[in-house]
């Protein structure tokens, strides 16, 4: 896994004058079974730090992995806007999710980005924006067999520019 996201950023930096790294581990990747293991504990964060090293040399290559509130929450300014980043799995996509959220930092978002639920979809709640990601891997492992979701491998893309997300696409990978 560090192999191919190492090489994918490196080819990014090719083509983009500047490409930021951020991490927020999941829950796919515990070292212990759900209930025993350390919520910091995730094999994830070992894959990013891989990366960042291998590319610490490329100059337009940058490390925002240390923008975390905690490992579960990072935090982004991508052109003067605020986005929040969650893997999902301690957040809902819902209005008092959002809320919560707002209240336990202090401040709003303008967005959060956010997967886990292995489905891509947006909403929006009180002018904050919600983009959640589809997954790599799609459907038909027993996390989605044993909840009835189904769903096709894909990516999310936004596009951002000064006014905030300009477009974003569903990139289905299989």
């Amino acid at each position: 896994a560090s192999e191919y996201i190492c090489y994918f950023c490196y080819e990014l930096t090719k083509v983009f004058n500047h490409v930021y790294l951020y991490e927020i581990p999941g829950n796919h990747s515990r070292i212990d079974k759900k209930e025993e293991a350390l919520k910091d504990e995730r094999l994830d964060t070992l894959v990013s730090w891989s990366v960042c090293q291998s590319l610490k040399h490329i100059d337009n290559f940058h490390s925002m992995i240390h923008r975390k509130f905690d490992i579960t929450i990072g935090e982004a300014c991508i052109r003067n806007r605020n986005y929040l980043l969650l893997h999902g799995d301690h957040d809902s996509m819902t209005k008092q999710g959002v809320a919560d959220l707002s209240l336990m930092l202090g401040w709003v978002p303008e967005y959060v980005i956010m997967g886990h639920k292995h489905v891509p979809a947006m909403n929006e709640f009180n002018g904050v924006r919600v983009y959640q990601s589809g997954s790599l891997s799609g459907s038909g492992d027993d996390y989605t067999i044993e909840r009835r979701m189904a769903g096709k491998a894909s990516q999310l893309v936004l596009v951002c520019n000064d006014n905030g997300v300009e477009c974003s696409y569903n990139v289905m990978l299989s």
